[in-house]
């Protein structure tokens, strides 16, 4: 059995474009409708009238929901309106129907931007007393305030809530259903939110641990208490991991590993694990402009190259941190440090070139 649930199924309203006029041409229609209705564009090319229908619209969508939501809805693109809590009672509906074994990915969008949490968690950390370290501003800084990131870290904190107390309902109901006493649950994120040196999010060019640094829970059957892992892991080693608990094969192209507590082996602690920033990049060939970052031993190198931001400024840019004795990353060792520095530097970009050449235009 395959299952594939559109997202836009669970819009509180259709997109008017993509979904109904344009099912096929998404981006164009998108851009399209930004520009002439929802008035994202230049001045001049949006309709004279209709942005103003829509805008109204949208006005009587929020109004609906304001007691609930009342920072506004959770959204895509700004007017696709969903409530997280519609994705949750699909979910709980499904899973009890599918034929088992089954392999269930699912994948919500909270505590993405933008940052609109539901009413009974607004303000829960205002005046928490929590007091970030001041970072200084970064190559690729936006120019963002101490304050404003604050501000910003405070929505985002408000409305992880909301995505905590979602993920509760939906194993609570797991486990009242019996599902969970031969269901592996595996709780990780593709990534986090930085809210320092001048940055926010995470669609910029530094991976620093806020943004690399992501959850993972791996919840067993039977399990009763928690088993902590402070080995280097990385999101590649899930499929293998997954594969050994269920008793499959592992496919020798495989590039992760078996997760510590669950194999015999010693955890190799010379392992190096990465991450590459390339969304700019082209589809195929050379990886370029791109952030490159390897930690191994204790140690972690990032590499940038090729940014738009780095016109005019020194290129490449290396940053070399010892994550163990400084998890702040404040401490810039690359200048001294010149021979783990050309090491580490070399292992990243070695298999960055290999990646190009397995990337090129297809015949």
């Amino acid at each position: 059995m395959n299952k594939l649930k559109p997202r836009q199924d669970l819009y509180l309203d259709k997109d008017f474009v993509s979904d109904l006029l344009f099912a096929n041409d998404e981006d164009t229609a998108t851009i399209s409708w930004w520009q002439s209705i929802v008035k994202k564009g230049r001045k001049g090319t949006y309709s004279l009238f209709f942005s103003h229908f829509y805008r109204a619209y949208k006005e009587r969508i929020l109004a609906r929901y304001a007691d609930l939501y009342p920072r506004g809805l959770p959204n895509i693109r700004d007017d696709n309106f969903f409530l997280p809590e519609d994705a949750t009672d699909w979910t709980l509906e499904q899973v009890p129907q599918l034929p088992q074994p089954f392999l269930g990915y699912f994948h919500y969008l909270p505590p993405h931007d933008p940052y609109l949490t539901r009413a009974d968690f607004v303000d829960a950390y205002l005046n928490d007393g929590f007091d970030p370290l001041n970072k200084p501003n970064h190559l690729f800084s936006r120019g963002r305030s101490y304050d404003e990131l604050a501000y910003t870290r405070r929505m985002y904190d408000e409305y992880c809530l909301l995505a905590d107390e979602e993920f509760g309902r939906i194993y609570q109901q797991l486990e009242q259903n019996g599902i969970l006493d031969n269901t592996i649950l595996v709780l990780t994120s593709d990534h986090g939110e930085m809210f320092e040196r001048g940055i926010e999010k995470h669609y910029h060019e530094t991976l620093h641990q806020p943004v690399i640094k992501v959850p993972l829970l791996i919840f067993m059957p039977g399990q009763t208490k928690r088993q902590d892992v402070f080995h280097p892991t990385s999101a590649v080693d899930l499929m293998p991991t997954l594969l050994h608990l269920t008793g499959q094969s592992i496919p020798d192209w495989v590039e992760g590993q078996v997760l510590p507590p669950y194999t015999n082996q010693e955890p190799d602690p010379q392992r190096a694990v990465y991450a590459v920033e390339a969304k700019d990049s082209p589809k195929y060939g050379q990886i370029n402009p791109a952030s490159l970052m390897i930690i191994k031993d204790g140690y972690k190198l990032t590499y940038y190259t090729g940014w738009e931001r780095q016109k005019n400024k020194k290129d490449p840019a290396i940053e070399l941190y010892d994550i163990e004795a400084d998890p702040e990353e404040m401490n810039n060792l690359a200048p001294e440090m010149t021979g783990l520095r050309n090491e580490l530097m070399q292992e990243v970009v070695e298999l960055a070139e290999q990646a190009s050449q397995k990337a090129g235009a297809p015949e």
